[in-house]
């Protein structure tokens, strides 16, 4: 398929809205299906070079999808297992971050040892929490299972093999050291989706959402997060190093890749990916969409800080009361607030909101976010009146 000149537009448009909020000079873009790319893009300039799809950047924690592929790799192999077991957590513990094992702040020696003796944050399976230690102990059973440093084994089974020219791993770092190109993490996505990589139940397990063994959903596989943006189940991960931003996304059903790569610290790039989603496939679940007769909306950098700003206040018992209508205010009262604190806080940081889609009815607009604390999520809808006040605020869990 090709891209119609309207969806062309509305992505570049997406793009040129998270460049401007985000503080981006230099954008790669890359879109593939089934194999075959559909849009291969570079916007702005970076080291006043102009980017293009093949332009190098720091990938970051885009670097697990591809250790826990060797991981499985080696499992169908018979050198590794998932019950093997490293500092206390097996394998299939650290692939699905369930291993307790505290985050390291970087890759120094010193601070990893310290991660690996500390205290564990909860015992393995009880609870989820991201860890770059995970995923560099990882590292450490891949060179001892295969007897090869990270980047040997990373280019005998997957580079080579999938003709990733420019993709590499300069250094041991197992957790968020390669470097890669647009073009080619679209052209690894869509190998991956295709059983190139890893067999077809490693394949589902990797991209699903893991369970905690009380049942509750972790929305973390094997190196991804799992998303659901309109009905369609999304294999995805953001990658942040000093100075490069990633965001890449595996439709799973249907076989659409996307890679997003920048010159910025931090920058929030879902937005661009989810525009893509929504505006090359047609939502598939009313849930998620205010007006299902209508493409679905996707998130403003803007609208979301003020959302995550407004959750974070809520959190504290405290709100912005001039963004309330009279009503609303009268709401919110001391014993609300309190409600709404005891809920909130114990959440922990918020790490996404998404914004689901948006409806009028008599002047007045209808917003619908999902936010994501950890591993739970939350539904939180906001009525506006026509003078921008908020007139109405819920906030339930997600139950799906």
């Amino acid at each position: 398929m090709l891209l119609t000149p309207a969806q062309s537009a509305t992505i570049d448009a997406a793009v040129h809205d998270v460049m401007r909020d985000e503080h981006i000079s230099g954008l790669a873009l890359a879109i593939a299906r089934n194999g075959r790319i559909i849009l291969l893009r570079g916007y702005g300039k970076r080291d006043d070079k102009p980017v293009s799809g093949a332009t190098v950047f720091r990938i970051g924690s885009l670097t697990k999808q591809f250790t826990a592929a060797l991981v499985l790799q080696q499992i169908e192999r018979g050198a590794l297992s998932f019950q093997t077991v490293a500092h206390g957590a097996t394998v299939q513990a650290l692939l699905t971050q369930t291993s307790g094992i505290p985050n390291v702040t970087s890759m120094q020696p010193d601070q990893i040892a310290a991660a690996l003796t500390a205290q564990p944050l909860f015992a393995p399976g009880t609870n989820w929490a991201y860890s770059n230690t995970n995923y560099l102990i990882l590292g450490s059973l891949l060179q001892a299972s295969s007897h090869m440093p990270f980047p040997t084994l990373l280019a005998r089974q997957i580079t080579q093999p999938l003709h990733l020219e420019s993709t590499r791993a300069p250094t041991d770092d197992a957790a968020a050291g390669m470097t890669s190109t647009a073009s080619d993490l679209v052209r690894w996505l869509g190998d991956l989706g295709a059983g190139r990589v890893v067999d077809t139940t490693d394949l589902r397990a990797m991209t699903s959402s893991a369970a905690l063994l009380t049942g509750e959903r972790t929305h973390y596989g094997y190196g991804f997060y799992v998303r659901d943006w309109y009905g369609w189940a999304i294999a995805e991960h953001p990658g942040y190093v000093d100075g490069s931003s990633a965001d890449d996304a595996l439709v799973v059903d249907d076989g659409l890749a996307i890679a997003v790569l920048a010159d910025a610290t931090n920058a929030y790039l879902v937005p661009i990916t989810k525009t893509i989603v929504s505006t090359i496939l047609p939502a598939r679940d009313p849930s998620l969409v205010a007006d299902f007769t209508h493409p679905a909306e996707n998130e403003n950098p803007a609208v979301t800080a003020t959302v995550r700003a407004l959750v974070a206040e809520l959190a504290t018992a405290t709100v912005d009361r001039s963004l309330l209508s009279q009503p609303l205010d009268a709401q919110l009262d001391a014993a609300e607030l309190a409600r709404l604190a005891q809920m909130l806080k114990p959440l922990g940081p918020l790490t996404l909101v998404e914004f689901i889609g948006r409806s009028s009815n008599a002047g007045n607009v209808m917003e619908k976010y999902r936010l994501t604390f950890g591993y739970k999520q939350y539904w939180m809808r906001l009525t506006y009146l026509p003078n921008g006040k908020i007139d109405a605020l819920s906030i339930e869990p997600d139950r799906g």
